[in-house]
């Protein structure tokens, strides 16, 4: 109906990059020469530094680290990585090396010094990003998040699906986002929807929305049963 014309969808990633990050940064996308994706073919270099700037450390010289295959250490590079930029901005990275710090879901554990050495490569990787003008996702996000005061926009109320394959820093910068009455809108009325199925995760990025700010107590519903997914 006449609501319609109203109504905008788009991927989260795409919302992230072209109706938050292009209008917030001072020079929109500009910036950005290529967009990658940091456990693509193309960034193999990227992944070989960051496997040789760990796994080459002394701190990592021990088992269970030396008898993990190739592929094994590629794979912890990407997961650790994506674990620490989807939590945190660059300017608390440092949180990271705290016990404090819950690194849920792995199953070897990863003690302060353990994570300083993956926190370095983790800013060598960034560094190389700036120098060559390129961005991936969570930097796109990072820069999101950092200059998401600079404006305010025209949406009323936003609503996400598969939620539970979101990371929390798109999360976050979702719901910082203002209103034309410059409320947030995590915190305006009917301001945000979030609709997921925890069964169906295929990401495991994990969010806390408590840690975000976005209190659900007395406002969230759980359905018992799926009607959708039927043993036909």
């Amino acid at each position: 109906g006449a609501e319609r014309a109203f109504i905008e969808t788009f991927t989260v990633e795409g919302f992230i990059k072209n109706t938050i990050l292009e209008k917030v940064h001072p020079k929109g996308l500009t910036w950005v020469t290529r967009l990658i994706r940091f456990d693509n073919r193309e960034c193999r270099d990227l992944l070989e530094r960051a496997k040789s700037t760990i796994f080459n450390s002394q701190e990592f010289q021990r088992a269970p680290w030396l008898q993990l295959s190739d592929d094994e250490k590629s794979q912890f590079v990407i997961e650790e990585f994506a674990y620490v930029r989807n939590r945190l901005s660059p300017e608390n990275y440092d949180d990271y090396k705290s016990s404090e710090f819950k690194r849920t879901g792995r199953s070897i554990p990863l003690q302060e010094n353990l994570r300083a050495i993956v926190l370095m490569a983790i800013r060598q990787y960034e560094d190389t990003l700036d120098k060559m003008h390129w961005a991936d996702h969570e930097k796109i996000t990072h820069e999101a998040i950092r200059h998401i005061n600079r404006n305010v926009y025209k949406y009323r109320s936003v609503m996400i699906d598969e939620v539970q394959d979101l990371a929390q820093n798109d999360l976050r910068v979702i719901g910082l986002m203002k209103n034309e009455a410059n409320e947030k809108i995590m915190d305006a009325a009917n301001g945000l929807f979030l609709v997921g199925d925890g069964a169906q995760t295929i990401y495991k990025n994990g969010f806390s929305l408590r840690k975000l700010g976005i209190n659900v107590v007395g406002r969230s519903f759980a359905f018992a049963k799926n009607y959708r997914n039927t043993k036909e």
